[in-house]
C-alpha cells in the first residue's frame, strides 16, 4: 500500500492494483502543481468524498 498526500484532505491511495482518490482537490490546490494533477488521478478506481465542501469535491468530475 502507498498513501500520497496531495494536500489538504487529498489523498490518493494505491493498493492491491486498486487507486482510491479521498477528497481530490487539484485546481487551486497550493501544495499540488498543475504539472502533478494527471498523475495525481492516473488509474484512479473510485473517488472517496468526506463532504460536500468546495475544496473536497470541486475536481471530482
Amino acid at each position: 500500500m502507498q498513501i500520497t498526500w496531495l494536500g489538504h484532505a487529498s489523498f490518493r491511495i494505491d493498493i492491491a492494483g486498486e487507486v482510491l482518490l479521498i477528497d481530490p482537490w487539484l485546481t487551486g490546490n497550493p501544495v499540488l502543481p498543475e504539472t502533478d494533477h494527471a498523475k495525481a488521478v492516473d488509474g484512479a478506481n473510485y473517488i472517496l468524498l468526506s463532504h460536500g465542501h468546495f475544496d473536497h469535491i470541486v475536481d471530482t468530475l
